[in-house]
């Protein structure tokens, strides 16, 4: 694995943890909460957290090598890897949540809307870092 894709995927993990902590702390916090408190949990532990922002992390490097091995023409690899993102981490598991009626629908659609975001953000950024393959 190269210096510039461990760079793009530092990156990526910012992108992807900043908007994780404003979504889930921020915009949807009170929802949380309350979630919580039904489900009978209690808050998340600071090794938990450090669990989720690490992830978190790595989550930006697996991507910034699974788009720096797209090969095809650099629109479709900005939208094939926006789209694997979202699909896999968002989508995927928001839909069976939903299924399941763990989760009200509001926070299901806006963690899905903010995702599709997230995942836009992290493409440009990663195209902007990757793509500049003269350099």
């Amino acid at each position: 694995m190269t210096r510039r894709i461990l760079v793009a995927g530092t990156i990526a993990g910012v992108i992807l943890a900043l908007g994780e902590t404003v979504l889930n702390g921020l915009i949807l916090g009170p929802d949380w909460e309350d979630i919580r408190f039904e489900l009978g949990l209690g808050d998340l532990s600071p090794a938990g957290g450090v669990l989720f922002f690490g992830a978190t992390f790595l989550l930006g490097i697996v991507f910034a090598f699974l788009y720096s091995n797209l090969t095809r023409g650099r629109i479709r690899r900005f939208l094939m890897a926006a789209l694997f993102l979202w699909f896999t981490v968002f989508l995927y598991p928001l839909l069976w949540l939903g299924v399941l009626g763990l989760f009200p629908p509001r926070v299901l659609v806006v963690s899905g809307a903010w995702g599709l975001g997230e995942s836009l953000l992290v493409a440009i950024a990663l195209a902007w870092i990757l793509d500049e393959r003269a350099g």
